[in-house]
């Protein structure tokens, strides 16, 4: 349960500034399973995903997407 009145709460720390993205139940295991196979944080990992390649098609459409989750 999260202590809503503490300054330094991890769930709140988290979540703020963050919204919702919802996303088949397919894929949200198999990003589960590349997170856990690569010990890397599964939100971090999505935010990562999501981050790089919405850049990359608004700024450098032409170019193909290239992800390197090694340097997460």
């Amino acid at each position: 349960m999260s202590d809503f009145f503490n300054f330094d709460d991890k769930i709140m720390r988290d979540r703020c500034g963050k919204k919702a993205v919802y996303v088949s139940v397919d894929l949200y295991k198999k990003l589960k399973y590349l997170a856990k196979t690569n010990k890397i944080n599964k939100h971090k990992l999505a935010e990562y995903f999501v981050s790089m390649g919405t850049n990359t098609a608004m700024h450098n459409p032409q170019q193909s997407v290239k992800f390197d989750i090694t340097k997460l």
